[in-house]
């Protein structure tokens, strides 16, 4: 459902009571969310404007502004119309809320009690709920805050059922996305499943081509520009009217400009080899919206789901060559570490160079390696790094034997060294803050606990308006600590997690490689991502050269 926020004036000038009664200005407030919509046309926007002003004109009152949270959950109160309401109250716009029932107000029953019991009435705001038969002018409703209860409740039960719906509905396979990918379309009578969109298939075909062929991304989007393929964002405008862009109001600026993450996003996707992969997000909770990546081990994966536009061996190789750096050398050659290895001191590419040695008996072709920056401009700007080729390659095989030799011997405890290493959190550090975790919902529970006794004691009697406006100013403003506190939490356990899971991927390679007898281009782009080469130094007549390498998914390791 789109989101939609609409204040509607219809106050019109010279308008005024007819009637010796008290006579209101009238915020007649409306909401739908996602969870109502099982409720039918009974909750519709379009009923419930009908419904009020119907009643507003029975009592010869002035509707001074409707209030719309089209798209808004009743658990919170971060709307965008509900809190223009309240700033309107507070600038004494109106005097009167009208909503349809209580749980249009919102579903979380210490929050209503707090506006309809505190708010409301310290600004003189008369607040009515029609169907509910709640008016605060009669006096308190004695089932007001039963309903609140319930209303919560059913919110609560709605997000438990919905979620549950949502996830059925991924294991059996069908699609939950509400556009499907570029490439795919739903069919008519089946919003499920993706079938191929023979419009714009050929452009994936084409961008995977291209990616197989060298083109990088870059080029690729220019291509595309001049060929002008649309964007897939401009292609959801157009057949849904949703612009996923910055520039919304003018999608005809972006309709052919393809950005760098839109032809990643495609080369990247395993969408396109027929794989299905869903329920990678989820909310905090029905209170707390907030999205968080879940662990893979929850994600819902379909082989086959459906019928895939690339191969999965063209897909692997795209992945191959994105990984790639591959620069032809003037004679077209390109080495097998073209792009990988760079100077430790200007950050220039080393160059790997073949000359035929003459001041030995035998002459002979040797390879050697050096500082291009030095190559081209001399030692006034770098040093020349010189290493014999021979001897780099023992280096790197000398490494990588090591790396496997020590995962065989102790796979567990190499994988906590790097850990430690990298500075990621060890065990220890990770079981604090999973311990924090815990003590922070659970003091949020007892918050939300603590909270309803107070409402409760102060609609009781037992303590004043006035303490309950100051306690629950305490603790409001520590909710909103421990939410924040919650959230850092949380990004630091999943940003661990995604560590550790990079450590495991990383040894897997070391595994799969273990027994190479030479280099070759794909497993070197697997591997490694940078290797530095420093300036050789002298120590007691002995010549040493540094060189850090750094691998993918873990950097440097010692």
């Amino acid at each position: 459902m789109c989101v939609h926020t609409v204040a509607l004036f219809v106050f019109m000038e010279g308008e005024e009571c007819v009637s010796n009664k008290q006579c209101y200005t009238v915020g007649i407030y409306c909401r739908l969310s996602q969870d109502d919509a099982s409720l039918g046309d009974s909750t519709s926007i379009i009923t419930q404007k009908q419904i009020l002003e119907k009643y507003v004109r029975e009592q010869n009152w002035i509707i001074g502004q409707i209030y719309v949270d089209d798209g808004y959950t009743g658990v919170n109160f971060e709307r965008p119309a509900f809190k223009q309401m309240i700033q309107d109250i507070e600038f004494g716009k109106i005097d009167c809320v009208i909503s349809k029932d209580l749980s249009r107000l919102g579903r979380n029953y210490v929050q209503i009690g707090f506006y309809t019991e505190m708010f409301f009435p310290k600004y003189n705001v008369r607040y009515i709920a029609v169907n509910d038969g709640v008016d605060s002018e009669k006096g308190e409703n004695d089932l007001a805050p039963f309903r609140n209860i319930i209303n919560e409740w059913f919110s609560r039960d709605q997000s438990k059922k919905l979620k549950q719906a949502f996830r059925n509905k991924a294991m059996s396979g069908r699609s939950l996305a509400s556009h499907p990918p570029m490439g795919y379309i739903y069919p008519a009578d089946n919003k499920d499943r993706y079938i191929i969109d023979e419009e714009y298939a050929p452009v994936i075909r084409q961008i995977y081509d291209w990616c197989i062929h060298g083109k990088g991304m870059a080029m690729i989007a220019r291509e595309l520009y001049k060929r002008e393929v649309k964007t897939p964002s401009y292609v959801i405008y157009e057949r849904f009217g949703a612009f996923a862009s910055v520039h919304e109001n003018k999608p005809d600026d972006k309709k052919y400009t393809w950005e760098l993450g839109q032809i990643r996003k495609v080369l990247t996707s395993e969408v396109y080899t027929g794989k299905l992969i869903q329920s990678v997000k989820g909310t905090v909770s029905y209170k707390n919206k907030s999205h968080m990546v879940k662990p893979e081990s929850e994600w819902i994966i379909h082989e086959n789901a459906h019928e895939p536009i690339i191969s999965k061996d063209m897909f692997d190789l795209a992945q191959s060559k994105i990984a790639s750096r591959k620069r032809p050398t003037k004679t077209g050659e390109i080495t097998i570490f073209a792009g990988l290895i760079k100077c430790a001191d200007c950050g220039k590419t080393i160059r790997i160079t073949n000359r035929t040695e003459k001041r030995i008996k035998n002459p002979r072709l040797i390879s050697y390696m050096q500082c291009n920056t030095y190559i081209k401009f001399g030692k006034e700007m770098c040093c020349s790094h010189y290493l014999l080729y021979e001897h780099f390659l023992q280096a790197l095989t000398a490494s990588l034997k090591d790396c496997a030799k020590k995962i065989a011997f102790d796979e567990h405890g190499l994988i906590d060294r790097i850990l430690e290493q990298s500075n990621f959190e060890g065990k220890a550090e990770r079981k604090r803050r999973e311990k924090e975790m815990t003590k922070t919902r659970k003091r949020m529970t007892e918050l939300d606990t603590l909270f309803a006794r107070l409402y409760e004691d102060m609609v009781t009697g037992k303590i004043s308006e006035h303490n309950f406006e100051m306690l629950s100013n305490k603790y409001q403003a520590e909710q909103s600590e421990l939410k924040d506190k919650e959230a850092s939490l949380q990004k630091a356990l999943s940003e661990n997690n995604k560590n550790e899971d990079d450590v495991k991927k990383w040894v897997a390679l070391v595994k799969k490689y273990k027994d190479f007898t030479e280099f070759d281009r794909a497993m070197l782009n697997e591997l490694i991502d940078v290797i530095y080469i420093h300036q050789p130094e002298y120590v007691d007549g002995q010549k040493t050269i540094q060189i850090d390498i750094h691998y993918n998914f873990v950097g440097k390791v010692d």
